[in-house]
C-alpha cells in the first residue's frame, strides 16, 4: 500500500478458470499511476500447491480512464495450467511488494 499506492482486495476465478480477476482499490492517484507506467509483473505464489504465476500487469483501459482514490479496479490474469484453484491461499506480488494469504474465491 505505501509503495504502489494501491490495496489488493480480491482474487476471484474468471473465465471458467482460466483467468484471475484481481481486484485493488486505489488509495494514492499518483502511486498508482506510476505503478500502471512501468514495467511490472505481479507474481502470484499459489501456497496450496507451492505453484507461481508470473504476468505482466495491465489495468483495464489503462489508457483511457484516470484513476480515482478509494474507487476499485481490476486486471484479469490469465492462469497458466490453472496453478490456482478456488478455495487456495496466495500471495501476491506487485514490483516487490508482497499482500500475503489472500483466498482466492
Amino acid at each position: 500500500q505505501d509503495r504502489w499506492g494501491i490495496e489488493i482486495t480480491q482474487v476471484r476465478m474468471a473465465a471458467g478458470g482460466k483467468a484471475l480477476d484481481l481486484r485493488y482499490k486505489v488509495l494514492d492517484v499518483a502511486k498508482a499511476t506510476s505503478l500502471i507506467y512501468l514495467t511490472n509483473y505481479v507474481y502470484i505464489f499459489n501456497h496450496s500447491n507451492s505453484k507461481a504465476l508470473m504476468v505482466p500487469f495491465q489495468r483495464e483501459n489503462q489508457t483511457s480512464q484516470k484513476l480515482v482514490a478509494g474507487k476499485t479496479y481490476f486486471t484479469l490474469l490469465p492462469n497458466k495450467e490453472e496453478r490456482v484453484t478456488p478455495g487456495s491461499t496466495v500471495t501476491v506480488v506487485v514490483g516487490g511488494s508482497r499482500a500475503e494469504n489472500l483466498m482466492v474465491n
